[in-house]
């Protein structure tokens, strides 16, 4: 499980997918489980992380 959550995690922040789109091909399939296993895993939501970073690259 820790692979699948880093290699979402790096689609979240490099891969310009929706979260939906990012969700179905991490294989979960459901939103709910996805979020929560992303911010259990890194301690922040999918959407905030991808706004954090976006921000970060921005500058």
């Amino acid at each position: 499980m820790v692979y699948v959550t880093q290699k979402i995690h790096t689609m979240i922040i490099r891969i310009d997918l929706t979260l939906s789109e990012i969700d179905f091909r991490s294989g979960l399939q459901r939103m709910s489980p996805f979020a929560k296993i992303i911010n259990k895993q890194y301690g922040i939501q999918p959407s905030v992380s991808r706004r954090a970073n976006n921000s970060a690259t921005n500058e």
